[in-house]
């Protein structure tokens, strides 16, 4: 473990170096979306939009690495520059980094969604055909994990990139540090060699 060099920064509204953490652990973003929507309804006509509303609350891609890939396709391609601004948001975030605002930011996105959805909830409100997204379940759940997006434990360090430059030959290529595939592929291998599926520490 090490001393976080970071200063006070008071736009953050967790500042590791305040709080005198020696060892930072972020919670993986998959999973924080994950338990808002294993308590949505899935059968919800918006649960695919919730859930797409919720990744961009999250996560925002590298501007600069969008436009370059935009000129890349009109060079490569000759797409214009009216059908390269209809390329969906889902192929860009496959190939383009993405940061985690820091907490202050992020829970006011993560709000704005929330509330955003309730709004169109209650339009129905008090009608027979009353069938909200958001329900006290994913509120239950919303209360839960705002209390770590505030604390910090999602947003991206500043101190350091979450990716690393891998080269390539037209644009640059990144792998990225964030998320569990790594410990994921532990538990695998872990499990097959005691013969176990589910085991407390």
């Amino acid at each position: 473990t090490i001393d976080d060099p970071i200063e006070d920064d008071p736009s953050r509204s967790a500042e590791w170096a305040q709080r005198k953490i020696r060892l930072r652990i972020l919670n993986d973003i998959f999973h924080i979306m994950q338990r808002y929507t294993s308590t949505a309804p899935k059968t919800h006509a918006l649960f695919k939009l919730f859930c797409a509303c919720l990744s961009d609350a999250f996560y925002i891609n590298d501007s600069t690495q969008v436009e370059e890939l935009r000129t890349l396709m009109a060079v490569t391609h000759g797409t214009s520059e009216e059908e390269s601004r209809r390329i969906s948001c889902k192929y860009f975030q496959r190939r383009v980094r993405r940061i985690v605002p820091r907490p202050d930011l992020l829970a006011k996105r993560v709000e704005f969604t929330i509330r955003v959805f309730e709004e169109i909830d209650n339009q129905d409100l008090g009608k027979p055909e009353y069938d909200p997204i958001i329900t006290k379940a994913v509120l239950r759940e919303h209360t839960n994990q705002m209390k770590l997006i505030v604390a910090g434990f999602a947003s991206d360090p500043v101190d350091r990139s979450m990716y690393r430059d891998i080269g390539g030959d037209m644009i640059r290529k990144f792998d990225c540090k964030r998320g569990t595939n790594g410990l994921e592929g532990f538990h695998f291998h872990f499990r097959s060699f005691i013969n176990v599926v589910y085991m407390n520490p």
